[in-house]
C-alpha cells in the first residue's frame, strides 16, 4: 500500500517574497526533490517490515521497536507485536498527513476498520467529532483510547476540540403521534478535548 505522499517542493511556493532568488529557488527545489524521493523510499521500506508476515515470516522484533523509534511510536506497555503492529500501520499513515480532511477521514477508516467503523464529522469553528461503531473492538486490538487520542491528534494538528464517541448498543427508536417510529443512536461519550 503506497502513501500518496504530499509533495515538499510544493513548500517553496509558500516562502516570503525575499527569499525567492532564482539561485534560492533552484537550490531548494534540487534538494526538496531528493527529500521527497527519500522519503518515498523509506515509506516503502516501512511498509515492508510493517507487511513482513504476509509473506509467511514473523516479523523480528528488533524490526518493529526499530520502525516505532523512526516514527516515534514507543510500544505501549504490554502490547504484543501484533498490536504494536497495528498501532505501527496507522502511525505511518499518520506520519505523513497535512491535516486535511481525506487525511483524517484515511485516518479514522483504518482505525474503525478494528471495530465495525467509524466515521469524521467536521463542525465549524475547529471541532472534529469521531464516532467508532465498536471502541471495544478497536481497543482489543490494542489500539487503546490514549493510543487513538494521540494518533487522531497527530493526524488533525490544529484542531479547537476533538471528540471522540463509542455508539455500540445504543439504537434506540420511538414513535411519533401519527408520523409513524424514527431510529436514532446515542453515542457514549469517550473523549472531549473542549471539556
Amino acid at each position: 500500500m503506497s502513501l500518496d505522499l504530499p509533495s515538499n517542493v510544493d513548500a517553496i511556493q509558500r516562502l516570503p517574497s525575499g527569499l525567492t532568488g532564482d539561485n534560492t529557488v533552484a537550490w531548494l527545489t534540487i534538494y526538496l526533490e531528493r527529500f521527497d524521493a527519500l522519503q518515498s523510499v523509506i515509506d516503502e521500506f516501512l511498509f515492508g517490515l510493517l507487511t513482513w508476515d504476509q509473506l509467511g515470516f514473523p516479523t523480528p522484533l528488533l524490526a518493529l521497536d526499530s520502525v516505532g523509534r523512526l516514527l516515534g511510536q514507543p510500544r505501549p506497555t504490554g502490547a504484543s507485536d501484533d498490536e504494536y503492529k497495528r498501532i505501527l500501520r496507522v502511525r505511518r499513515i499518520v506520519r505523513r498527513s497535512t491535516g486535511t480532511a481525506p487525511n483524517i477521514r484515511e485516518v479514522v477508516k483504518l482505525l474503525g476498520d478494528h471495530g465495525n467503523g467509524a466515521t469524521v464529522r467536521f463542525q465549524v469553528p475547529h471541532t472534529v467529532i469521531v464516532t467508532f461503531a465498536h471502541f471495544a473492538a478497536v481497543a482489543e486490538q490494542g489500539l487503546s483510547l490514549d493510543v487513538v487520542i494521540s494518533l487522531l491528534v497527530d493526524t488533525i494538528g490544529d484542531v479547537d476540540r476533538l471528540q471522540i464517541f463509542d455508539a455500540v448498543g445504543h439504537a434506540f427508536s420511538w414513535d411519533i403521534d401519527g408520523q409513524g417510529w424514527l431510529q436514532a443512536v446515542w453515542a457514549s461519550p469517550l473523549f472531549d478535548s473542549g471539556v
